[in-house]
């Protein structure tokens, strides 16, 4: 083998690893690899979502514990409603109203429909909720950027931002849609410790016929990672499910029809 073919294949991988390092590649990839691996994790997580003129917040406290438990409890100005889930069993202490929205899977594409769509903004379930949903994301981002390192509730990060590939979601790629993820990733473990994503899409509105451009926004701290954490199901020692809380169908089509049929009625 000649010498100078020697040289120019290890400056070719050079260049090839300075690349993927300048785009962050290999960063997500253990990312995403870390989230996939994280066994509990707890997140507080904000949503504000801007609709024809209107404004909604709403706050999410989430605990999940591998490999299907988990509790919410959704804050909003004037109301508050928990959630429990242990496998299939669904459990809500609150508004049970609401135990519809809570059931179906957010992801980057739910989290588009709640403002493109006719749900009243406060539906929304976040980003949070799963580590399916982190996932989602990790794996359909585009145009990454390095950021300056930051510190995280005194974890050393990485971070990055992006814009999210419509396609690898199922979505078409349409000029009416924009967004912004912004991620602050552990140097040391790759595990994620904050998390921003922004979503714009450019709809009529239904009154002045005019377009707007309708956003929303998750704002997500995760902590307690890997940590042990202990979810039980709210029932006395009898079997007897605890005073104020219900057990709610999980049947997701029902639950997707009810939804609906709720919409319809506002």
């Amino acid at each position: 083998v000649r010498p100078a073919l020697i040289v120019a294949s290890v400056l070719i991988a050079v260049i090839a690893i300075g690349i993927l390092q300048l785009s962050g590649a290999g960063t997500i990839e253990k990312a995403e690899a870390a989230t996939a691996a994280l066994r509990s994790y707890r997140a507080i997580e904000s949503v504000t979502v801007t609709k024809y003129g209107e404004i909604f917040q709403s706050e999410m406290e989430i605990e999940y514990s591998a490999p299907d438990r988990f509790r919410v409890i959704v804050s909003e100005p004037d109301d508050a409603v928990e959630f429990i889930g242990i496998g299939d069993g669904r459990y809500v202490r609150g508004d049970s109203r609401k135990s519809a929205y809570i059931h179906v899977r957010a992801g980057v594409g739910k989290f588009l429909d709640e403002i493109s769509g006719q749900a009243k903004s406060d539906d929304t379930t976040g980003l949070a909720m799963s580590k399916a949903n982190t996932l989602e994301i990790l794996g359909s981002l585009l145009d990454l950027e390095q950021l300056p390192d930051d510190m995280i509730d005194g974890h050393d990060t990485l971070r990055y931002q992006g814009t999210i590939d419509w396609g690898k979601i199922g979505r078409e790629s349409l000029a009416n849609k924009r967004s912004k993820v912004e991620l602050w990733i552990d140097k040391v473990d790759y595990t994620i410790r904050q998390a921003k994503v922004k979503i714009a899409v450019l709809e009529e509105n239904p009154v002045s016929q005019a377009g707007e451009w309708l956003t929303i926004s998750s704002h997500v701290k995760y902590f307690d990672l890997n940590q042990p954490i202990e979810i039980k199901p709210p029932v006395t020692s009898s079997g007897e499910i605890e005073p104020g809380w219900s057990l709610v169908d999980t049947n997701l089509s029902e639950l997707e029809k009810r939804k609906h049929d709720d919409i319809r009625k506002r």
